[in-house]
This record gives structure tokens, sequence and C-alpha cells, in this order.
């Protein structure tokens, strides 16, 4: 997972995670880097750079693709679901992810 540096998550987040997340959630981000960061690179343009909190909240959405995400959040774009993204990863649970 040491990819995910290049998003400014430090050594220490990193380790963090991994000691958050369980074995599958652990095998998923280390096996799919092309995916995880798609997905990472899309919340980073929507303005959520809460990607640590991310990861060991929601770990689930890394399984997903990135259109299938962004088609769940632009459905919700005439609320302000951003904002609650960026206070608080659990919101995700709020568009059903």
């Amino acid at each position: 997972m040491e990819y995910l540096t290049k998003y400014n998550l430090t050594t220490e987040d990193i380790k963090d995670i991994t000691n958050s997340i369980d074995e599958d959630d652990k095998l998923e981000l280390e096996l799919n880097e092309e995916r995880v960061s798609s997905i990472i690179d899309y919340f980073l343009s929507i303005g959520l750079t809460n990607i640590k909190d991310i990861i060991i909240t929601k770990p689930n959405l890394f399984y997903d693709d990135v259109n299938s995400i962004k088609m769940r959040i632009e459905k919700y774009s005439n609320t302000n679901i951003i904002e609650l993204l960026k206070e608080d990863p659990i919101n995700f649970d709020l568009i059903g992810m």
C-alpha cells in the first residue's frame, strides 16, 4: 500500500489504516492499486481530502469502480452531500454507500 504515499499519506497513516481494516480490505487495497487510485483521484477532484478517514471508515467503497461511485455521488449533487462527506465518511451511508 506504499502507493498511498503519493496522496500525502504518511507511513504512519498507512500503518493506522492497516491496523484498522480487516485482512480482506487490506488485500483489496494492495492488489487493486489502479482502481483504488482512480477512486482516490475522483474523491480529491470533488474536494474530499480526508482519504485516510474514508479508507478506515468505508473500505468497502474501494471494491467498486469509480464510475459507479461518481454516478451515486452526482445523483445527490444538488444536496450538500460533499460537505457532509468532508465532515465524516460515515455519511456515505446517506447515499447508500
